[in-house]
């Protein structure tokens, strides 16, 4: 059992006690706060380290049993590529949204355990992303949630107090859905360690499952997923909140928030309901397999994001504005290569679609969260956001001007920034979908006739 696995967790959690407790003293909180920071960064890269690059050149799957509890009836923790690997785009965009919250978040911010709840958010990201149970998936959500639910409201202005509200009372009611959805699924499966549920949906017979209702409680927890990924048509409360929220708070929540419910979707769905084999023909939707079923609506979600988030990012005046509807579209690009990869005709295909959807995550929530810090800047330096009193910037502020230029480029994928990797696996893995399905069904086509000029009956 490595320790190591806990290390992001309880520096998270350290951080966020220790600013409870240095409240009185504004230079101690925040030094706290970004040395917390830091020492996040560093226990993440030491768990990169350990995972994606051990000595044996392969990267490897760590497990910590809270209180040495066995699986399944223990806390599991689990560090796998892909846990670290959003543990990494955590790290960087929390010192970046840290970093700026030093210098602009002031005394009377700070009295209100401003560094203590976001520490609090990032204790509650970092659990989501290493937990290895579905129960312990929801405890972390919530203590994502009721830090960010805080700190959206920061403000307390009506439009703040109005975008809070919309934003508590959807998660709240993702929250209870999601809890009974997990009832359903232990009922169900009778377990929730989620290697276990895998194990179990593989054989359905010995454990005598029916794999039906699992189906339909795994759609109720995808809707949820899809709810705090603001995919369509769960995506209303989106820019109300970004613009409500502090602009760091904005830059945690576009860049790792949106995040979690889309390792969620990963998480669950390629690796443990992946496991199940089912005959489907529902609304004219069929496969051998959950992500048979999934695969089509993710692909219509991710359809519906991308083309509601452009027409209202067009329509809008405001950098923040512009950015919330953007965040919109992005999600569905970074779920489009997800439903290709759950539709995928081969194993490559899939993992290509996959690596696809995370690099596209990762770029993307470096780029919008710098360019929300930057928005958050240029209402401090020119006293508004609206496009009609940007102009001149570059002549009043040309490092800022540069800097939201480049996140902008990186954004679009302009090569050869980082953003250009992301589209650009993204489209070679629905090309490469797409060429070998029809390599598939060219066999088939050319096959049945000669099967049936060879028939008795002829």
């Amino acid at each position: 059992m490595s320790t190591v696995v806990i290390a992001p967790l309880l520096v998270a959690l350290v951080t966020a006690i220790l600013t409870l407790l240095t409240r009185p003293s504004d230079i101690l909180q925040r030094t706290v706060s970004l040395l917390g920071g830091v020492a996040y960064l560093v226990a993440v890269a030491a768990l990169f380290d350990a995972v994606v690059l051990p000595l044996g050149g392969e990267s490897t799957t760590l497990v910590y049993q809270v209180s040495n509890w066995a699986a399944p009836f223990g806390i599991t923790l689990v560090a796998d590529a892909l846990s670290v690997f959003m543990l990494a785009l955590t790290g960087f965009v929390s010192l970046l949204a840290l970093g700026y919250s030093v210098a602009s978040v002031g005394s009377f911010g700070q009295r209100l355990s401003y560094h203590t709840l976001f520490h609090f958010m990032v204790v509650g990201v970092t659990g989501s992303f290493l937990t290895g149970d579905v129960f312990n998936l929801f405890v972390w959500f919530e203590v994502m949630l009721m830090s960010s639910y805080i700190l959206v409201l920061f403000y307390s202005g009506r439009e703040h107090t109005r975008a809070a509200l919309n934003y508590v009372v959807l998660n709240l009611i993702g929250s209870a859905v999601m809890l009974v959805a997990i009832g359903g699924l232990y009922s169900t499966t009778g377990t929730l360690n989620m290697a276990d549920i895998a194990r179990r949906l593989a054989e359905p017979a010995a454990y005598d499952i029916e794999l039906l209702p699992t189906l339909g409680l795994s759609a109720v927890l995808f809707s949820v997923f899809a709810l705090k990924a603001g995919l369509a048509p769960f995506q209303f409360w989106v820019p109300a909140a970004y613009r409500a929220a502090p602009s760091p708070v904005t830059a945690m929540l576009a860049g790792v928030v949106k995040k979690v419910g889309v390792y969620a979707i990963v998480r669950l769905y390629f690796t443990v309901f992946a496991a199940a084999s089912i005959d489907l023909n529902f609304l004219g939707i069929t496969g051998e397999s959950f992500l048979g079923f999934f695969g089509p609506v993710m692909f219509a979600m991710a359809a519906v994001s991308i083309v509601l988030g452009g027409i209202g990012a067009v329509g809008r005046d405001d950098v923040d504005g512009i950015l919330a509807y953007s965040s919109i579209s992005q999600v569905g690009f970074i779920v489009l290569p997800l439903a290709v990869a759950a539709t995928a005709p081969s194993e490559a295909v899939r993992a290509l679609g996959v690596t696809a959807a995370l690099v596209y995550a990762f770029n993307h929530g470096i780029a919008k969260s710098l360019l929300f810090l930057a928005s958050g800047t240029l209402k401090d330096v020119v006293g508004s956001d609206r496009l009609s009193d940007l102009g001149g910037l570059a002549d009043r502020a040309p490092v800022l001007a540069a800097g939201f230029l480049l996140g902008a480029l990186t954004l679009i994928g302009v090569p050869p920034l980082s953003g250009f990797f992301g589209k650009y696996l993204v489209f070679q893995a629905a090309a490469e979908a797409f060429a070998a399905g029809a390599a598939n069904a060219g066999p088939t086509a050319v096959t049945t006739p000669s099967n049936g000029s060879n028939s008795p009956r002829r």
